[in-house]
């Protein structure tokens, strides 16, 4: 994974985007983990690449298996591949996760929407990552990456340098939760992610009309 990592960081000098991380102390935890991150654009794997821990694994969508290099890449670094359209599989699959992370100090990546959103609100929080935390009892770490559309709109074919704000927040505990304290974890989680999004995207469009009025 750090190979493939070294990879895709290379690819911030080529695009012209520089990265500002907060919060890379709310990292340093021994035990396993899982973490949510809200998912833009195929951008995402730069910001991952920037502050993905020690035996951390994403989860991501099986399609990606088949796009080409990167898939295959993907499957060296034994990203977990879930077949979103088999349910029961995917269950299976999470079931195993929060078996292995019981017994190893394993993290885990998850983007919650479950598909790239270029909105300025995040979609609904799928549950999955938060079934995963608690079955495992471990802590969930939230990741919040700054809109992208300062510098970028696939929309109006618009690309120029920019910057990224990646935050990471303080992690959330579900020891002594259960499955039915699931529908409060995700809600206030979704909410907190969406707060920080604003005000980080916020900084973003304030520093740009800074940098512009300095000219």
């Amino acid at each position: 994974m750090k190979l493939l990592c070294s990879c895709i960081r290379l690819l911030k000098y080529i695009y012209n985007i520089t990265f500002t991380v907060q919060g890379s102390e709310n990292l340093n935890i021994k035990q396993s983990y899982v973490i949510v991150c809200n998912h833009q654009t195929n951008f995402d794997l730069l910001a991952m690449a920037e502050v993905l821990p020690e035996r951390c694994v994403p989860i991501t969508k099986k399609e990606l298996l088949y796009w080409g290099p990167l898939g295959f890449s993907g499957w060296l670094c034994n990203l977990v591949f879930i077949d979103r359209k088999k349910k029961h599989q995917a269950r299976d699959t999470l079931r195993h996760l929060a078996e292995r992370m019981q017994h190893e100090k394993l993290r885990i990546w998850v983007y919650p929407e479950g598909t790239r959103n270029r909105e300025g609100t995040m979609l609904p929080f799928k549950r999955g990552a938060f079934h995963l935390a608690i079955k495992a009892q471990v802590p969930i770490v939230p990741i919040v990456i700054s809109s992208y559309a300062d510098f970028y709109s696939f929309k109006d074919k618009r690309f120029e340098p920019g910057n990224i704000i990646v935050r990471i927040l303080p992690k959330i505990e579900t020891q002594g939760l259960d499955l039915q304290d699931i529908s409060g974890l995700v809600e206030s989680t979704h909410r907190m992610m969406q707060d920080t999004f604003n005000d980080i995207s916020g900084k973003i469009v304030q520093r740009r009309m800074r940098d512009s009025n300095c000219l």
